[in-house]
């Protein structure tokens, strides 16, 4: 008797993690369905994020994303030029952009660091019972003239300088 229950503490104790596991996701998330197809949450979002919505608190990405108290905050943040959206398969996105540099803030102020490169992110779409959300991580990928404009009086003027001369493809 007493080993029976011992492997049923052991199997629900299984059955708990692996359940934990796969939905760690649904920590915190916002029970309410904003109405779109993964292709268009996808391509919302990362229109969203380039204009900089992301860089304070936003009802939209609290609603977008599966679990929203799991996103770290915006003290740092890409600039972008570009991004292209491409869907791998009914879930899953492919998000290139072209990077120009990264903003960093300090208790003085924040300074813009230049590094022209291009970059890659799978984005996932889960599907719950409040709708599809985004099962990936923010990652603040933000238009070099949206930058400009809005953080523009706490750069240094060379930064802002940089920023300006970006060429923003419209998305």
């Amino acid at each position: 008797m007493k080993m029976l229950g011992i492997k049923k503490w052991l199997v629900f104790s299984l059955f708990l993690s692996s359940l934990n596991a796969k939905s760690l996701f649904l920590q915190g998330i916002v029970k309410k369905d904003i109405g779109l197809t993964p292709l268009q949450l996808v391509t919302e979002y990362v229109k969203r994020d380039a204009k900089g919505d992301f860089l304070k608190t936003n009802d939209w990405w609290n609603s977008a994303v599966a679990c929203p108290e799991c996103m770290g905050g915006p003290d740092t943040f890409t600039v972008i030029s570009e991004y292209k959206v491409k869907q791998l398969s009914p879930l899953k996105f492919l998000v290139g952009y072209s990077v120009e540099g990264e903003i960093s803030g300090t208790a003085v102020g924040n300074s813009f660091t230049p590094s022209k490169t291009t970059k890659k992110i799978e984005f996932t779409v889960v599907k719950t019972k409040w709708g599809n959300k985004l099962d990936s991580k923010a990652f603040q990928m933000v238009s070099a003239n949206v930058v400009a404009n809005s953080y523009g009086a706490s750069l240094p003027a060379a930064d802002l300088k940089k920023l300006e001369a970006i060429q923003v493809t419209a998305h």
